[in-house]
C-alpha cells in the first residue's frame, strides 16, 4: 500500500529534485526514513504542493560507499566527489552515518491535481 511521508529539505535540494538535475535523495536511517518505501510518495514541507514517487529505496553503510556506487552528479549535482562528500558528512556525521544511508530515487510527479487549497497558491 503506498504510503505518503511529509520531509524538509533545504531549497536548493527542492528545486534541483523538482526540475530532475538531482534524482538522488539522500538520508540517514531515522525511524521515519526506514519506512519509506518503493512506490511512496514525498512531499517536501515549505514549498506548496509537491509530490515525489519514490522509485528505489538504497541503503549502504558508508557516505563513500554511496557516492562511489551511485555517483555525486545524482546525489549533490556540480559539485567534484571530494565536495559531496564533505558537505554530506557535515549533514550527517560519524555517528549519524552509522544508523545507514538511505538513497531515495525520486521523481517529481508534474501530472497531479492540486488539492483545492492550493489551486490559487
Amino acid at each position: 500500500m503506498t504510503k505518503k511521508h511529509i520531509w524538509r529539505i533545504k531549497r536548493i535540494y527542492f528545486d534541483q529534485l523538482k526540475s530532475g538535475e538531482k534524482t538522488l535523495e539522500i538520508r540517514v536511517g531515522y525511524p521515519q526514513i526506514k519506512k519509506a518505501q518503493k512506490g511512496d510518495i514525498i512531499t517536501f514541507e515549505n514549498y506548496g504542493f509537491n509530490e515525489f514517487d519514490v522509485k528505489d529505496v538504497r541503503i549502504y553503510q558508508t557516505i563513500a560507499e554511496m557516492l562511489d556506487t551511485e555517483g555525486v552528479e545524482k546525489v549533490l549535482p556540480g559539485m567534484t566527489y571530494g565536495a559531496a562528500l564533505h558537505t554530506l558528512q557535515k549533514i550527517y556525521p560519524k555517528d549519524r552515518e552509522k544508523l545507514g544511508v538511505y538513497v531515495l530515487e525520486l521523481i517529481f510527479r508534474k501530472n497531479h491535481s492540486r488539492p483545492e487549497k492550493y489551486k490559487h497558491a
